[in-house]
C-alpha cells in the first residue's frame, strides 16, 4: 500500500510540474526564455530538443544551444581584468561520472572548487545565477569536465560549463579523459588540463575576450533567425 502512495504522490508531482513547466531540462527552459525576450511565444513553435547533441530545432530550422541575451548583457558586467583565481569549478562532483577524480588534480592551486547541485534545480534552470558567474568571472580558467558515463557523439560533445566560461572571460580548460567535440569547440581559445598543471600558459586577456564575441555570436538568437521566427510562427 505505501509503495502503491508513494508512486501516486510522485505521479501527481511530476503532473503539477510538467503543467508549471518545471520538468524541462536547462537547454529548452533558456532557449523558452531566449525567445520571450524577443516578443516570441514558444506556444506558437514547434521546438525539439537535441540535448545529447546540443542542438535546439524551431520549426525545422537547426541551431545550437541558445542562451538569452539577458545572460550575455548581465556576464558583461562581470567582466574584470582582476583574476584573483588560477582555477574554477562550481557544480556536480559525482563519482560516477569521475569528476571528482579528474578535479582532485586541481586543488590547492590557488584554485575554488565547489561541489553544487544548484544547476540541476528544476527552480533555477532559466535564471542567472549571480554568484555563480561573478565567482567564476574571477577565475584564470574555468574547469570543464565532462562526466565518463556520459554516451554522446564525440564529434559534438559539449557542456554548458565551457559555454559559461567564455561569457565571463574565464579561459575554458577542457579534460583528456572526457574531450569535448571538434565542432563544439572550433573556434574558441581553451586549453587542456595537462597544459593548465605544466603551469606553462598563462591567462590572455585578448583571446578570451574574442571568445566572448563568438560565444555570443553563436549561442543567442540572430536577427536572421528571430525574422525567420516571426515570418513562420504558427498561428494559435
Amino acid at each position: 500500500m505505501m509503495i502503491l502512495l508513494k508512486k501516486y504522490i510522485n505521479y501527481i508531482k511530476n503532473k503539477i510540474y510538467s503543467l508549471l513547466g518545471l520538468n524541462l531540462l536547462k537547454q529548452e527552459a533558456m532557449l523558452r526564455l531566449a525567445l520571450k525576450e524577443e516578443g516570441l511565444n514558444y506556444k506558437n513553435f514547434d521546438i525539439k530538443i537535441d540535448h545529447v547533441n546540443g542542438f535546439n530545432y524551431i520549426n525545422g530550422i537547426k541551431l545550437p544551444v541558445i542562451y538569452p541575451k539577458s545572460f550575455f548583457q548581465k556576464a558583461k558586467k562581470l567582466h574584470t581584468s582582476e583574476k584573483i583565481l588560477t582555477y574554477y569549478f562550481n557544480g556536480n562532483m559525482s563519482d560516477t561520472g569521475g569528476r571528482k577524480k579528474m578535479l582532485s588534480k586541481f586543488f590547492n592551486r590557488n584554485s575554488k572548487l565547489v561541489e553544487s547541485d544548484y544547476g540541476r534545480s528544476r527552480f533555477t534552470k532559466n535564471k542567472f545565477n549571480n554568484h555563480y558567474y561573478s565567482e567564476l568571472s574571477t577565475s584564470k580558467f574555468g574547469l570543464c569536465p565532462h562526466q565518463k558515463d556520459f554516451v554522446g557523439n564525440p564529434e559534438t560533445m559539449w557542456t554548458y560549463r565551457f559555454i559559461e566560461c567564455c561569457m565571463v572571460l574565464t579561459v575554458p580548460v577542457i579534460f583528456k579523459e572526457t574531450p569535448l567535440g571538434e565542432k563544439f569547440l572550433k573556434g574558441f581559445y581553451y586549453i587542456n588540463d595537462e597544459e593548465a598543471l605544466s603551469d606553462r600558459i598563462s591567462y590572455d586577456h585578448d583571446k578570451a575576450l574574442r571568445n566572448f564575441e563568438l560565444c555570443v555570436e553563436k549561442y543567442s538568437l540572430s536577427l536572421d533567425v528571430i525574422l525567420k521566427l516571426y515570418n513562420g510562427k504558427r498561428d494559435n
